[in-house]
């Protein structure tokens, strides 16, 4: 897992704003580095899937 705490806020608080406003279909890693304006990937190096907490 990558070591950014500040990326991996960035990258809840976009997938937080995903499921209020697309619902949980709308939340995909790609959904959620798009959302964060981060490089496609970047979410799955910081978390293993939707259960994922650390």
């Amino acid at each position: 897992m990558a070591k950014n705490p500040r990326r991996r806020v960035v990258l809840t608080d976009a997938a937080i704003d995903l499921l209020a406003h697309e619902g949980a279909r709308g939340l995909t890693f790609r959904a959620v580095d798009a959302r964060a304006g981060v490089p496609v990937g970047t979410a799955s190096n910081y978390f293993s899937g939707r259960d994922a907490t650390s």
